[in-house]
């Protein structure tokens, strides 16, 4: 188990890189400490971008002494050094997959339709641990990332509080 000191080590490591609370919406602490709380040995984020969430997933990934893989279509030259890029569309990288159900923390942060988050979630759950912990960015930030949680709303049949924290 992750003890609080190590915690606290992490989130100064984590300071020390950028002001990386400030990136998505403040939430780069909270994705920090969910990743940490999983005690993961594999991390996997789908869209990269401009790193942001990479930096708070592989600063975990250093301290659990788990393995990260960043998936993107386009290259992503500001990367934390955890995180091993893999330049491919990431329905691909799940249907070319072969190491068997052994994420435990998925990020999808792609490109916010229903239709991709859908297909996305269907290619990677056989590839995920049964407590395997799955965060999905831009969930309910904006009205034109709505279908994340539309998507969302549907696939789990529950209410989804628009503009509130939301967990499951």
């Amino acid at each position: 188990m992750i003890d609080r000191a190590t915690i606290h080590r992490g989130l100064e490591e984590f300071g020390a890189q950028g002001d990386w609370s400030s990136h998505m919406g403040g939430h780069m602490v909270r994705l920090f400490e969910e990743v940490m709380a999983s005690e993961p040995t594999l991390i996997v984020e789908l869209g990269i971008g401009w790193g942001s969430s990479s930096h708070a997933l592989g600063t975990s990934a250093g301290l659990c002494g788990a393995e990260m893989i960043g998936v993107d279509l386009n290259p992503c030259p500001r990367l934390h050094n955890r995180v091993r890029f893999v330049q491919s569309d990431d329905l691909e990288y799940a249907k070319a997959w072969t190491r068997g159900p052994i994420i435990d923390v998925l990020m999808i942060d792609t490109n916010h339709t229903y239709d991709q988050t859908e297909n996305e979630v269907r290619a990677w759950l056989p590839h995920l641990r049964p407590r395997c912990k799955i965060m999905f960015h831009d969930t309910n930030a904006q009205p034109h990332f709505e279908a994340v949680a539309r998507y969302l709303r549907d696939w789990l049949a529950i209410p989804f509080p628009e503009g509130e924290a939301f967990e499951v």
